[in-house]
């Protein structure tokens, strides 16, 4: 019985500080990141705008839905495993180095902007993403607090890693 009490105190506490972080964090976030792939930037580009590779190669999305194609961008909503959901759509597409889309929403209230740059070097592309994100869930924000507010842009740059490596088995 003592075991279960501190267990369950531990576990109120800690909840209260997420809170507390969500509720002192700025619900706006600008930030950058980046990574570096060994292909060229024909294929980066490829995987990185094809909506279609989604399911397969991001974690927790169990399928994609094209809502709108108009010129050569695409609205896409993403329905995922736990329930939720992210609508995104493309903002502007300049081949083959600049790609911007917008999350119009999503189930756990985060909006936004995620700005992708892609530059060959050498024999790699490097893959800077410049995210303008908004979270207006308070738990949320707080656990992106705590486990860095660039989140999406770590998880887009490792979803592209991903699709990579599927191309690179598929085409062996």
């Amino acid at each position: 019985m003592r075991i279960l009490s501190l267990i369950l105190v531990v576990t109120g506490l800690m909840a209260l500080i997420v809170l507390a972080v969500g509720y002192t964090a700025e619900e706006a976030y600008t930030g950058e990141t980046f990574s570096t792939y060994d292909n060229k930037i024909g294929t980066t580009w490829e995987a990185l705008t094809t909506v279609e590779i989604i399911p397969k190669a991001k974690r927790g999305v169990e399928r994609v839905e094209i809502i709108a194609r108009d010129k050569g961008l695409v609205t896409w909503k993403e329905y995922l495993e736990d329930g939720g959901y992210r609508l995104y759509r493309m903002v502007s597409i300049k081949e083959p180095d600049r790609y911007v889309i917008e999350m119009l929403d999503s189930s756990d209230g985060v909006t936004g902007f995620w700005d992708f740059r892609l530059e060959q070097q050498g024999h790699i592309t490097k893959v800077t993403v410049r995210e303008q994100s908004k979270t207006a869930d308070i738990w949320i924000r707080g656990l992106h607090t705590f486990v860095g507010r660039n989140i999406q842009s770590r998880r887009d740059l490792k979803t592209l890693r991903t699709a990579l490596f599927q191309d690179l088995l598929n085409s062996v």
